[in-house]
Formats: structure tokens, C-alpha cells, sequence
């Protein structure tokens, strides 16, 4: 009886750490894929502004 105890215990451990361990990465995995956004954001923002000021230029 003792073991089936223990072995329970140790199952649910791992699957608490589990859990806890896939918060963590979809919290990093959120807040990682936000800032290639925004880089990628300004990246086309820059491009379109310079896409503007070579189109006044040829004016």
C-alpha cells in the first residue's frame, strides 16, 4: 500500500511541474513572439517611410 502511495505522489509531482513548466513557456513563448511583432512593425514602418520620401523626391 505504501508504494502505490509514493508512486502516486511521484506522478503527480511530474505533472505539476509539467503544468507549471508549460505556463512558463507559453508566457515566454507570448511575450517573445510580441516583440519579433514589433520589431518586425518598425521594420516595415521604416521601409514605408522611405518608400514616401523617395516618392516626394521623384515629385
Amino acid at each position: 500500500m505504501n508504494e502505490g502511495i509514493v508512486l502516486g505522489d511521484a506522478i503527480y509531482q511530474i505533472v505539476v511541474f509539467l503544468v507549471l513548466f508549460s505556463i512558463i513557456w507559453a508566457i515566454f513563448s507570448i511575450i517573445r513572439n510580441s516583440i519579433k511583432k514589433k520589431k518586425h512593425i518598425e521594420n516595415i514602418d521604416r521601409k514605408l517611410d522611405n518608400l514616401i520620401e523617395q516618392i516626394k523626391k521623384d515629385k
